[in-house]
């Protein structure tokens, strides 16, 4: 994998698109650890990507923007761990479960959710979210879910809620 830690987030200005084809093959998957580390500030991708495997833009540390697909179905555990620019986050895919550690200690000061779960220690560890808003899907938030996310504002939990875990938002 390419590694760029030793960048200058001055002097960082990249955004990468991701096609929706390649060779007339449609873009489906993120792989492991696809972008790990790169010295990225936005990252497009298409409709048609359904999977992100695990760790594939962990340690972004410039990556401020993501637009996350509807239509995506899986996300692999520390998805975008220690992305610590990323400030806003929008999910809007009613039947996807956020795993573990997907956005831990990230820098997101805003996020909504519209996802059906979100797995154990998924944004432990942001401690600049401060407005958190769930949307009508999310039926699971996990143990340590928030965990040590000191600035967040007591959210509104949604009707749709079944089950929140031990500690979820534990300051």
């Amino acid at each position: 994998p390419y590694t760029a830690a030793e960048y200058n987030a001055e002097m960082i200005e990249t955004t990468v698109i991701i096609p929706a084809t390649i060779n007339d093959y449609p873009v489906t998957v993120i792989a492991t650890g696809a972008f790990r580390y790169a010295p990225v500030t936005e990252i497009v991708l298409p409709d048609s990507v359904t999977m992100i495997d695990p760790c594939a833009f962990d340690f972004c540390q410039h990556l401020r923007a993501v637009n996350i697909p509807q239509n995506l179905e899986y996300m692999g555990w520390s998805a975008f761990n220690s992305c610590g620019s990323l400030q806003k986050l929008v999910i809007d895919s009613p039947e996807l479960k956020i795993p573990q550690d997907a956005f831990m200690t990230c820098g997101i000061t805003e996020a909504f959710l519209n996802v059906k779960e979100i797995g154990e220690s998924a944004f432990q560890g942001c401690t600049d979210l401060k407005t958190l808003h769930f949307g009508e899907s999310v039926a699971v938030i996990e143990a340590n879910a928030f965990y040590n996310c000191r600035s967040l504002t007591p959210p509104e939990l949604p009707a749709s809620l079944r089950a929140i875990g031990v500690g979820a938002f534990t300051r």
